[in-house]
């Protein structure tokens, strides 16, 4: 069983770095809906809020050692759907705003 992949680089002019990054953020975007359609709800809501578990290091969330636990993800905001599911996931959650910090991450 073969793979039809081409070992040399086909003519024609190079493509962009934004072009290329454009392609790579489409796939794996198709990539996560594809996995997180396969999910039950609640399994959906962890994989929303995964990303505010790194991101912020906060009592009641999922991770939480203490303050000094290096957290925070560079360029992340917290979206709203991430709010809303750790708030379905975790009883005791509540999102504290902090002033911007050096992100660990």
């Amino acid at each position: 069983m073969g793979y039809d992949i081409p070992l040399t680089q086909q003519p024609g002019p190079a493509p962009d770095l934004d072009s290329i990054r454009r392609r790579f953020m489409n796939v794996n975007r198709q990539r996560l809906q594809l996995a997180t359609d396969m999910l039950e709800e609640r399994q959906q809501q962890f994989i929303r809020c995964l990303p505010m578990l790194f991101h912020d290091n906060t009592e009641g969330l999922l991770g939480f050692i203490d303050e000094n636990t290096p957290s925070g993800i560079c360029d992340y905001s917290i979206e709203q759907k991430a709010i809303r599911a750790a708030e379905s996931l975790f009883a005791d959650f509540k999102i504290c705003r902090r002033a911007k910090r050096r992100m660990e991450i």
